[in-house]
């Protein structure tokens, strides 16, 4: 029995660095994760449609002086908000991730990482289950779409009977005068 290739090992911890096995995630906790990241864009596109309709909102109650009402324009959404989502996906959650991706005896905590070591544990999650995974499935998909085009195109098989032939119904001996 062969190790896993995707298996990964990398360095962690603030003060003194230790090595941990990474492993790839199973389809169910691949599942499960994207359930996750899947929360917390769901959580981001309906505060997002909020900002949406109270913008809106503005616009139609102070549609005639506009200029003069710009200090009760509802704020919108800046690259702060988006990162305060993410990193409250990444606190409620990180722990119950690594326990996935790490040897059940190798306990991780925020307080081992240092934020290039979580970015490259996201990087190694990331490629390792859903990057080669999706290229596989892109190309598996346009396989398929070739084959299924190919079967569209193709001519319809016809009657043994019918012909794509002209028959004459001028006789020999009309066509010799």
């Amino acid at each position: 029995m062969s190790m896993n290739p995707q298996i990964q090992t990398v360095g962690i911890g603030v003060k003194e660095i230790a090595e941990i096995t990474i492993y790839p995630l199973s389809m169910a906790d691949q599942f499960r994760l994207s359930d996750v990241i899947a929360e917390a864009i769901t959580e981001y596109t309906a505060n997002e449609q909020k900002k949406e309709d109270a913008l809106l909102e503005w616009q139609v109650q102070y549609k005639d002086d506009l200029e003069n009402n710009l200090d009760k324009m509802p704020v919108q959404s800046s690259d702060v908000e988006i990162f305060q989502i993410f990193i409250k996906t990444i606190q409620e959650n990180l722990i119950n991730i690594l326990d996935l991706i790490t040897e059940t005896d190798n306990q991780i905590t925020l307080d081992d990482l240092t934020n290039d070591q979580f970015a490259e544990l996201c990087d190694i999650i990331y490629t390792v289950n859903y990057d080669n995974a999706m290229g596989k499935f892109q190309a598996l998909i346009q396989r398929a779409k070739s084959a299924f085009q190919l079967v569209k195109q193709s001519p319809k098989l016809s009657s043994p009977l019918a012909t794509d032939t002209n028959i004459s119904t001028v006789s020999h001996s009309e066509m010799e005068e």
